[in-house]
Protein backbone atom coordinates (compact mmCIF):
# COMPACT_ATOMS: atom_id res chain seq x y z
CA UNK A 1 0.00 0.00 0.00
CA UNK A 2 2.79 2.46 0.93
CA UNK A 3 4.63 1.81 -2.35
CA UNK A 4 1.43 2.57 -4.24
CA UNK A 5 0.99 5.90 -2.42
CA UNK A 6 4.65 6.78 -2.88
CA UNK A 7 4.37 6.14 -6.60
CA UNK A 8 1.26 8.35 -6.84
CA UNK A 9 3.07 11.15 -4.99
CA UNK A 10 6.04 10.82 -7.32
CA UNK A 11 3.78 10.91 -10.36
CA UNK A 12 1.97 13.96 -8.98
CA UNK A 13 5.20 15.90 -8.42
CA UNK A 14 6.57 14.92 -11.83
CA UNK A 15 3.46 15.46 -13.96
CA UNK A 16 2.45 18.71 -12.24
CA UNK A 17 6.04 20.01 -12.55
CA UNK A 18 6.27 20.69 -8.82
CA UNK A 19 9.81 21.19 -7.51
CA UNK A 20 10.80 18.23 -5.37
CA UNK A 21 12.11 20.50 -2.60
CA UNK A 22 8.44 21.23 -1.81
CA UNK A 23 8.50 17.87 0.02
CA UNK A 24 10.73 19.56 2.65
CA UNK A 25 8.25 22.41 3.23
CA UNK A 26 6.57 22.29 6.63
CA UNK A 27 3.13 23.04 5.13
CA UNK A 28 3.40 20.06 2.78
CA UNK A 29 4.53 17.76 5.58
CA UNK A 30 1.71 19.01 7.82
CA UNK A 31 -1.02 18.45 5.22
CA UNK A 32 0.17 14.93 4.42
CA UNK A 33 0.38 13.97 8.10
CA UNK A 34 -2.97 15.60 8.93
CA UNK A 35 -4.74 13.90 6.04
CA UNK A 36 -3.35 10.48 6.90
CA UNK A 37 -4.24 10.84 10.60
CA UNK A 38 -7.79 11.97 9.79
CA UNK A 39 -9.05 8.39 9.27
CA UNK A 40 -11.89 9.70 7.14
CA UNK A 41 -12.64 9.48 3.45
CA UNK A 42 -11.31 12.85 2.31
CA UNK A 43 -13.25 14.50 -0.48
CA UNK A 44 -11.00 16.65 -2.67
CA UNK A 45 -11.72 20.36 -2.86
CA UNK A 46 -12.92 21.81 -6.12
CA UNK A 47 -10.64 23.97 -8.25
CA UNK A 48 -12.77 26.99 -7.32
CA UNK A 49 -12.61 26.23 -3.59
CA UNK A 50 -8.82 25.98 -3.69
CA UNK A 51 -8.29 28.96 -5.98
CA UNK A 52 -10.75 31.36 -4.32
CA UNK A 53 -11.98 30.32 -0.87
CA UNK A 54 -8.97 28.45 0.48
CA UNK A 55 -6.43 30.88 -0.99
CA UNK A 56 -8.21 33.86 0.58
CA UNK A 57 -8.35 32.16 3.97
CA UNK A 58 -4.71 31.03 3.77
CA UNK A 59 -3.59 34.52 2.75
CA UNK A 60 -5.40 36.07 5.73
CA UNK A 61 -3.83 33.52 8.11
CA UNK A 62 -0.35 34.13 6.67
CA UNK A 63 -0.67 37.91 6.93
CA UNK A 64 -1.85 37.59 10.54
CA UNK A 65 1.14 35.36 11.39
CA UNK A 66 3.55 37.77 9.65
CA UNK A 67 2.21 40.70 11.66
CA UNK A 68 2.47 38.72 14.91
CA UNK A 69 6.08 37.60 14.27
CA UNK A 70 7.73 40.55 12.61
CA UNK A 71 9.48 43.80 13.37
CA UNK A 72 8.58 46.53 10.90
CA UNK A 73 11.02 49.31 10.02
CA UNK A 74 10.47 51.91 7.34
CA UNK A 75 13.58 53.74 6.20
CA UNK A 76 11.90 56.91 4.86
CA UNK A 77 8.37 58.16 4.48
CA UNK A 78 8.10 56.67 0.97
CA UNK A 79 11.09 54.33 1.00
CA UNK A 80 11.14 50.58 1.26
CA UNK A 81 9.69 48.71 4.21
CA UNK A 82 12.04 46.22 5.89
CA UNK A 83 10.33 43.27 7.55
CA UNK A 84 12.29 41.07 9.96
CA UNK A 85 10.87 37.56 10.36
CA UNK A 86 13.16 35.26 12.27
CA UNK A 87 16.53 35.43 10.51
CA UNK A 88 15.01 36.61 7.23
CA UNK A 89 14.65 40.21 6.06
CA UNK A 90 11.99 40.97 3.49
CA UNK A 91 12.14 44.27 1.61
CA UNK A 92 8.81 45.64 0.41
CA UNK A 93 9.11 48.44 -2.12
CA UNK A 94 6.19 50.82 -2.67
CA UNK A 95 5.60 51.78 -6.27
Amino acid sequence: MKQSFDKKWGTFFYEANIPFNVAHHSAFIDVVKSTSKGKILYKLLSYHSIRIDLLKSSKEDLLRRVVERTTWTQSTSMGPLFVQMGGTTLIIAFC
